[in-house]
């Protein structure tokens, strides 16, 4: 008796964990990349080993000794200076870069970017070839901006301008700064005009019937010949219609 309730038990044991095990399968967090290098860094308060997962919305911070290299894709990947703290997410399918503070690099090759956003800014490569841009939040709440290698466009989340840093270049933007020191606010593209149509011409006229007395002059003049029909309209009885050239 006693083996057979310990059966039951485990069999329902066994039921409550493969569905546990089945929900959290279907709710498996997404994969964004991994650590090549990590020293002094933690993942989500949790030291993180190289070669250590990356899944979104992980919080990854270095100290101030500490170093992380993150692959996020075979075109992508960012490399996180000490005392830097980067959250990581999906959105859209593109993986976004969330600095909290710190500096890091953001490098990419190809399509495969990821989007770097502070709390004013987004970055991303202007261009699909090569980018290499350097995000700084530093200690007065400037940020730090520079394009290494190709350029990048700056969204600036605040005043809704966006701004295009030439490879090379770099900005320093003061907390408080209404715009981006050195560089000129992009023009938003006019919509294109409407295409002109040629105005539609007017429907034609209905056509007229014939009225009552015309269709009366034209059965007169069939029954009563031309100069009887011209006589009848004239009320001139019977008589002959004068000639033209009588005085």
């Amino acid at each position: 008796m006693g083996t057979r309730l310990w059966l039951a038990s485990a069999r329902a044991v066994a039921a409550v964990c493969f569905f546990c095990f089945a929900g959290l399968a279907q709710e498996s967090p997404t994969v964004i990349g991994q650590a090549v290098v990590s020293t002094g860094t933690t993942q989500n308060g949790i030291s993180l080993p190289s070669g250590g997962t990356i899944f979104e919305g992980d919080l990854i911070a270095t100290d101030a000794s500490g170093r992380a290299v993150i692959k996020l894709s075979p075109t992508s990947q960012v490399t996180l200076n000490a005392n830097t703290a980067v959250r990581f997410a999906r959105v859209a399918e593109r993986t976004w870069l969330r600095l909290q503070k710190g500096t890091l690099v953001a490098e990419n090759a190809g399509k495969g970017f990821a989007v770097v956003e502070t709390s004013r800014f987004h970055i991303v490569p202007a261009t699909e070839g090569n980018s290499k841009v350097y995000v700084g939040l530093m200690a007065d709440n400037s940020t730090y901006l520079e394009s290494a290698e190709g350029a990048v466009t700056i969204d600036d989340i605040k005043s809704g301008q966006s701004y295009a840093l030439p490879a090379g270049q770099s900005t320093l933007v003061a907390a408080d700064a209404s715009s981006v020191p050195g560089l000129q606010a992009q023009a938003v593209a006019p919509a294109p005009p409407a295409k002109e149509t040629a105005p539609t011409p007017p429907p034609p006229a209905p056509h007229k019937p014939p009225s009552h007395n015309t269709a009366l002059i034209v059965g007169i003049v069939a029954a009563a010949g031309i100069g009887g029909g011209v006589a009848a309209l004239s009320g001139g009885g019977g008589g002959q219609p004068a000639s033209p050239s009588a005085p």
